[in-house]
């Protein structure tokens, strides 16, 4: 049972980056193979259609392992929210992660502008605003951490922790460094706070603070 669960992780830990950077690589490689640049409403609507496929594989990820532990007679929670009371740290640790994950997200947000990606809240539609202001940004927060801090983080090796935090770096692109970089500082302090305070809570409460935080600046 525990090779086998073992090994389910492993393949979530390699198969998601990839999945992902596929689906991405389809949705922009026509974009720059027409014979022309892509003008920013081509490049807008292919950003919309990876957000709704990202939170397809995320959504589909978390109802899968909600699944196995179903069909393993295993605990939820400790998965989903925590093994016990939130253990928060001294206030000055925390600060130390936030400042950690603001810097982080900092670097995330000048990555996504090297790359074209600028969102200005006035230009854009509807479904743009709740795509990116409200969907995105909850599913993101809930759904990673329990995915990759819930599940996939199931011991506090460094050795294991840096794996899990090298998988959801390439898993939010492999395309711009500098955004790889960033998810991979993300990933490692919201790997230790979920040590620390042996709950998924704060960093779903921190990532999506760093969400909104890209949004914004």
């Amino acid at each position: 049972m525990a090779i086998q669960v073992d090994f389910e992780r492993r393949l979530l830990l390699i198969g998601l980056p990839v999945v992902i950077n596929v689906v991405s690589f389809l949705i922009f490689f026509p974009l720059f193979t027409s014979g022309s640049s892509p003008n920013e409403a081509e490049f807008r609507d292919a950003g919309l259609r990876l957000a709704f496929a990202l939170t397809i594989i995320e959504v589909t990820t978390v109802i899968f392992v909600l699944v196995l532990l179903k069909m393993r007679s295993m605990s939820i929670r400790p998965t989903f929210f925590g093994a016990g009371p939130i253990n928060i740290p001294p206030w000055q640790v925390i600060v130390l992660v936030l400042i950690g994950t603001l810097v982080s997200g900092w670097l995330f947000v000048r990555a996504q502008r090297q790359a074209g990606v600028a969102l200005d809240f006035c230009d854009m539609t509807q479904i743009e605003k709740l795509v990116w202001y409200l969907c995105i940004p909850i599913v993101a927060a809930f759904c990673e951490e329990t995915i990759w801090r819930g599940y996939l983080q199931n011991c506090s090796t460094t050795k294991r922790i840096v794996y899990n935090s090298v998988s959801f770096a390439l898993f939010h692109g492999i395309f711009n460094p500098i955004g790889v970089v960033a998810a991979f500082i993300q990933g490692i302090i919201w790997a230790w706070l979920k040590n620390t305070s042996n709950s998924t809570i704060p960093g779903m409460g921190l990532h999506l603070v760093s969400r909104y935080f890209a949004l914004l600046v």
